[in-house]
């Protein structure tokens, strides 16, 4: 009498003393002992991978085992379950738009946790072989400039490379202008807050770009001809900083008298 094993499998499985591969459906005599091999990773690819989850036989979970021994006495189904991974790169990406290398980037999905230290390359779910449903990861824990920039996300590995992970973070630009609302060139602008100092030079049109910030209460300095300072809070909004003259003005007023004063003089020599 025969009865039949229906195997499912990913990953290399296969039928010990078989050159046949899972998925199969055998016919085995009554009493005969057979062999499931079951691999525990399997590459696809150079980032992409497959993981043994667990074996489940007659709906039965048992584990992520290596191999299964039956007896054959009645039919039996076998369904190895597998993990579908992909190498990914996390980066922080700030409402803005603004991208940055975290410092720490934990995720954590009902499969378990991982953890990218600097940026490095984790291995994440896609989904799992058995009705292909996909994984969610939640962000536990975003950490940039040693400031904890955690957003309440969920997020997909859908193919390998970045993965970009949402995050409390802004790209930081300053605006120097005088009282006439002329641009101050050259200003040396210092933006102190979450993360620490930064410090840039504003160029012709008076703007300081000093790069991705952890957001958060700061304040921020900028001097040339005179200096000023206060207190911003990022995001929201353009950061503008008020000095009290700008080398244009200074230019355009000069000038402005240079013509006057020799029109001025020409008439007293006359």
């Amino acid at each position: 009498m025969h009865n039949v094993i229906r195997a499912e499998g990913e990953g290399g499985s296969t039928i010990r003393n078989s050159s046949l591969p899972l998925p199969a459906t055998v016919f085995v005599e009554e009493g005969e002992r057979i062999t499931l091999d079951f691999k525990s990773v399997q590459l696809t690819g150079d980032t992409g991978r497959l993981v043994l989850h667990d074996v489940i036989m007659d709906n039965r979970s048992l584990g992520p085992i290596a191999s299964l021994e039956i007896e054959m006495k009645r039919p039996v189904s076998v369904i190895a379950v597998y993990r579908d991974q992909i190498l990914v790169w996390p980066k922080l990406r700030g409402q803005d738009g603004s991208v940055a290398d975290p410092d720490l980037v934990v995720l954590r999905s009902d499969l378990g946790v991982v953890t990218s230290e600097g940026g490095k390359a984790i291995w994440l779910d896609r989904y799992l072989t058995l009705g292909l449903r996909s994984v969610e990861w939640r962000v536990v824990k975003a950490v940039y400039k040693g400031v904890d920039v955690t957003v309440n996300v969920t997020v997909r590995a859908s193919e390998s490379g970045t993965i970009a992970i949402p995050a409390a973070i802004s790209y930081l630009t300053v605006r120097v202008r005088d009282v006439l609302g002329m641009p101050v060139p050259f200003a040396n602008v210092v933006y102190s807050g979450p993360g620490g100092e930064v410090k840039a030079s504003t160029d012709y049109s008076g703007i300081a770009k000093l790069g991705v910030v952890p957001n958060g209460q700061g304040r921020i300095s900028a001097g040339l001809i005179g200096a000023s300072e206060g207190e911003v809070s990022i995001p929201p909004g353009e950061h503008i900083v008020v000095l009290p003259v700008s080398p244009y003005t200074i230019t355009l007023i000069t000038s402005l008298i240079t013509p006057t004063y020799m029109v001025v003089r020409r008439r007293k020599n006359e």
